[in-house]
Formats: C-alpha cells, sequence, structure tokens
C-alpha cells in the first residue's frame, strides 16, 4: 500500500539526473526509479525495489547513443551505482 511520492530533479555539468520514489504507510521507501542522461548521450534507468528497508530487485537499463540498449537484473544483494 502506497503512502505517498516524492520526486527529485537535478542538473550537473555531467548530465541530468531524475529520481522518484514512492514510500509506504510507514514512511519507508518500497521503490525508486533513477533516470540519467550522461555528457557522452548515454540515457542510463535504474528501478529499484525494497522491502522492509533491503534491495530485493534492481533493474539496469543502459541506452547508448547509438541507440543499443542493455538491460542487467539483479535479485537481492548489494545497490548498484
Amino acid at each position: 500500500m502506497f503512502y505517498g511520492m516524492s520526486l527529485n530533479s537535478c542538473r550537473s555539468s555531467r548530465g541530468e539526473s531524475l529520481r522518484i520514489t514512492a514510500v509506504d504507510n510507514k514512511g519507508n521507501i518500497c521503490n525508486e526509479i533513477s533516470h540519467v542522461n550522461t555528457g557522452d548521450g548515454k540515457t542510463i534507468t535504474t528501478q529499484r525495489s525494497f522491502l522492509n528497508g533491503q534491495v530485493t530487485a534492481q533493474n539496469v537499463i543502459v541506452r547508448d547513443s547509438q541507440g543499443r540498449v542493455e538491460t542487467t537484473h539483479f535479485l537481492g544483494g548489494k545497490i548498484r551505482p
């Protein structure tokens, strides 16, 4: 059950980034999506699912400037950058 969402956006010399988080009724993060546009034309999107503060799944999608897409899925473990 979701209580609310927050949206954070920032711009730096290395590119633009966007972060969206969803929290449950207790204020714990249960889902997070991060999106970054890099200076060399790549876009990186990361989606993380949490349970009790621990990462349960993470998807990383990288699209290069030529349009090629690479997707990596992780279950549990450390948060990938």
